[in-house]
């Protein structure tokens, strides 16, 4: 019986870390971050969403089919320093009892405005792509050797 291998397309990938990431937001949101913050209309739920599938997709294409490390580390990066102070905050005003919903989450403030971590990310994934160019590292295309 042949086995057969099919090799797995960079949109895939991206299409996988999108969904991860949308899926962990929904999560956060829904369970650790419930009642604290804002709740925003559905629309803005939804540009919160795209946003999360586009910080991670973006990134793990720009990966897979250019071997661009930058993006992705600057995305996950800032996304888990953000979900870790707003859980310390959550935790704190939890300790001193203060009042949920007074003013959105840090979480929700970079979610809210996902496409500047995004445009940062890519800077960086431009300078990582010009730097390999000086250098003589040229392998920006997938499948191809270092």
């Amino acid at each position: 019986m042949p086995s057969s291998t099919r090799r797995v397309d960079a949109r895939e990938y991206a299409t996988l870390a999108g969904g991860l990431l949308v899926a962990l937001t929904v999560a956060l949101r829904r369970l650790v971050f419930a009642s604290y913050g804002v709740s925003p209309a559905p629309i803005v739920e939804l540009w919160v969403l795209a946003g999360a599938f586009f910080l991670a997709a973006v990134p793990a294409y720009a990966l897979v089919r250019y071997h661009l490390v930058t993006p992705l580390a600057v995305t996950i990066g800032l996304y888990v320093v953000t979900v870790f102070a707003t859980y310390a905050y959550v935790l704190e005003a939890g300790r001193v009892s203060a009042p949920a919903g007074a003013a959105p989450l840090l979480v929700d403030l970079y979610l809210w405005i996902w496409f500047v971590p995004l445009a940062l990310a890519l800077a960086g994934g431009g300078l990582e792509y010009l730097l390999r160019r000086l250098f003589g590292r040229h392998s920006f295309v997938a499948g191809s050797d270092s």
